[in-house]
């Protein structure tokens, strides 16, 4: 069997068109949609790019494997590099049960260079964008120009290929056509949220939609429907070699984008659904789809990749995976695997340790989001802060870090959201539901003592 698992980076969920979206911006995705298997409820461990591919490849939280950052601007991070002696999704397929493993990705280009992402790999292939070293303006057809004679030259091996797309993150950089090809799209209904004020689901308070933020949005519809056009020649290149039937394709993100519905617009910092809701988008193998393709309401996570496709082939996870197999979903068997799943958000360092500042749980109805408070401590310097939310002044020269530790501090220390009524997060319910509220707090507790040191409050 063949394995090729995509990410687009910051593709939130709900700005897919198979999701509902009102602008038509995946019709590729769409149509593999229509004979694969679609979840509902896919959930990010967090709004970072280096913590959701470790916990991919782990098949475990932050809290576990203990990288809870993205250190892509800081080289030497000694204290966040991951214990060689946790098994790797890639080395074990390739060394124990002989998969030729390859990744198309460019983390290597971070200073920090977080070098678990190539173990167990027979091809890392790093790839830069042609006149820039930036990772991020990596465009799709730059992995498809390495990806696809790959695919020509091994597609008589049993092969697990990890795709890294870009693409949509900033810096919207895709060309014409996909810089206006949204430009006039129809918009989500407006709404009200319960104290009065109007909102755009999936795009932000009236308030704040300028038309400067309208093109912003509109940028970002463009770029998803850019990363699909070349996942597309994907897919029609599988077809024509003969493989598409024997390849389990898989399609998620690590993490989406808030448009400007809360504190981080056009960032990725927090737990809300704009963050952590990705796409999930499952067409199996010939040899295992025994059953007719159907949406899955249940939650699922990064965490349980790692342990379906040890299922998929019949073996059993190493030790110590925290997700579980979805295989059995797709089998038309329909327990759920999770009661509740975890996330984490922003961060900063605090006495020597990065450490995270907001976690969230979240159950099928709702979700309890925590923050502790930071403090500003004297050898901090810019790029420490990045990751501590992201205010709407944050390109302002004049605003001071200790604005951005007063912007987060400020933020409500405990918030409550029911998703089934409520999924766009703008009614906060934590002093409706009491009850709720300390039996999903509880669970946080439990999360926070599997590794004490990396939360917040331990630095106080």
């Amino acid at each position: 069997m063949k394995f090729l698992v995509f990410f687009w980076d910051t593709m939130r969920a709900n700005h897919a068109s198979c999701y509902g979206y009102p602008r038509q911006t995946t019709p590729n995705l769409d149509k593999m949609a229509e004979e694969s298997f679609v979840f509902d409820n896919a959930t990010s461990v967090t709004g970072h790019t280096g913590p959701t591919f470790t916990s991919y490849v782990t098949g475990r939280y932050p809290f576990t494997h203990d990288i809870i950052a993205t250190f892509c601007n800081h080289p030497n991070r000694r204290d966040d590099t991951l214990d060689d002696h946790i098994p790797i999704l890639a080395d074990e397929l390739r060394r124990r049960f002989g998969y030729l493993t390859a990744a198309f990705d460019n983390l290597m280009l971070w200073p920090s260079q977080p070098r678990w992402m190539v173990r167990g790999n027979d091809y890392y292939v790093n790839t830069v964008h042609p006149e820039s070293y930036f990772c991020a303006a990596v465009l799709a057809e730059h992995i498809n120009a390495r990806l696809i004679p790959f695919l020509e030259a091994h597609k008589n091996r049993d092969f697990y290929t990890f795709v890294h797309y870009w693409d949509p993150h900033q810096p919207y950089n895709q060309p014409d056509p996909y810089r206006t090809l949204h430009q006039d799209g129809p918009a989500p209904d407006e709404r009200q949220a319960r104290d009065g004020c109007t909102y755009v689901p999936l795009w932000g308070w009236t308030d704040n939609l300028t038309e400067e933020h309208r093109e912003r949005i509109d940028l970002y519809d463009g770029d998803i429907s850019y990363c699909d056009h070349h996942f597309g020649k994907v897919i029609d290149r599988l077809k024509s070699l003969g493989i598409y039937d024997d390849t389990t394709i898989i399609v998620t993100a690590d993490h989406g984008e808030d448009m400007y519905e809360h504190n981080a617009p056009l960032e990725h910092r927090e737990t809300y659904q704009s963050t952590v809701h990705v796409p999930f988008v499952v067409k199996p193998a010939a040899e295992i789809n025994t059953h007719p393709p159907c949406r899955i309401p249940h939650l699922i996570s990064p965490i349980d990749i790692f342990p379906t496709i040890f299922d998929m082939i019949g073996e059993k996870p190493p030790e110590g995976i925290e997700g579980a197999s979805w295989l059995p979903m797709l089998q038309g068997k329909a327990a759920p695997i999770h009661d509740h799943l975890f996330m984490t958000g922003t961060g900063v360092p605090q006495k020597g340790l990065w450490r995270v500042a907001e976690l969230a749980v979240r159950t099928p109805k709702h979700k309890l989001i925590r923050r502790g408070k930071a403090v500003l401590e004297d050898d901090l310097e810019k790029v420490d802060c990045m990751m501590l939310g992201a205010p709407p002044f944050r390109s302002d020269p004049d605003r001071t870090l200790q604005d951005r530790f007063d912007y987060h501090n400020a933020l409500p220390q405990l918030e409550l959201y029911d998703l089934q009524s409520n999924p766009h997060e703008v009614d906060n319910l934590v002093d409706d539901h009491p009850n709720v509220v300390e039996e999903l707090n509880e669970l946080l507790e439990k999360h926070i003592a599997v590794n004490p040191k990396r939360w917040i409050e331990s630095a106080e």
